[in-house]
């Protein structure tokens, strides 16, 4: 029996470190030296929120998508209730389903490039499409 426990005890030992590991998202991507510009899809909730505020408050300028007008003020309002400014965060309307948006997104990363002399670094396409989303129409 105590060496049953001894055995529970050591392989809790062992995976908590491994645990929080696992569970710092950070960790799980590349993050460059020089900060640039990061744009990210889907950025109202879940992993898309959590990364654009991650890469935030690594420095660099995270363009997050949302849906629509009213969505991109909210993000924009919790980013700032973060303490981030727009030198890091910019919420943009983004529908991953309009022609348009994408447009517009590639035109805004191109003046954020041109006005913060930052280089791009990525696209993170976390938006989805389900029925739902597209009944909502």
């Amino acid at each position: 029996m105590m060496f049953k426990l001894t055995l529970l005890i050591l392989a809790v030992a062992i995976a908590l470190p491994l645990i929080s590991e696992f569970a710092d998202r950070s960790k799980s991507y590349y993050v460059s030296s020089d900060p640039g510009i990061v744009v990210i899809t889907g950025a109202t909730s879940g992993l898309g929120l959590d990364s654009a505020f991650d890469f935030s408050s690594k420095n660099f300028l995270v363009l997050a998508g949302a849906r629509s007008q009213a969505k991109a003020d909210k993000l924009q309002a919790k980013a700032a209730d973060k303490g981030l400014s727009e030198d890091v965060f910019r919420a943009i309307v983004l529908d991953v389903t309009n022609e348009q948006h994408w447009e517009d997104a590639v035109r805004t990363t191109k003046l954020a490039m041109e006005e913060t002399k930052r280089e791009f670094n990525g696209l993170i396409n976390n938006a989805g499409v389900h029925h739902r989303m597209l009944m909502e129409r």
